[in-house]
């Protein structure tokens, strides 16, 4: 899918943004940050699978992208709240 490919860059690049900021976060602000990424991406995973399941599955697909935006926007959130 190329929406699909389109997020996955936007999040590499903002993920290696944030990286590159270098925020430094107490442990409990970070492993609630780190939490939130990894269930975005399970989500996203779910949906996936859910579409090789049933690729017609217009719910998953939507779903997926939905899952997608959301990840996008947390890390921009992150970018501009320079923690």
């Amino acid at each position: 899918l190329e929406a699909e490919q389109t997020y996955a860059t936007a999040i590499v690049s903002l993920q290696r943004a944030v990286s590159e900021q270098g925020l430094e976060l107490e442990g409990e602000a970070q492993a609630t940050i780190q939490q939130g990424l990894e269930e975005m991406d399970r989500t996203i995973a779910r949906c996936r699978q859910a579409l090789r399941d049933n690729p017609d599955d217009l719910g998953a697909h939507q779903a997926m992208l939905a899952a997608y935006q959301h990840k996008v926007d947390f890390l921009q959130e992150l970018l501009s709240a320079k923690l």
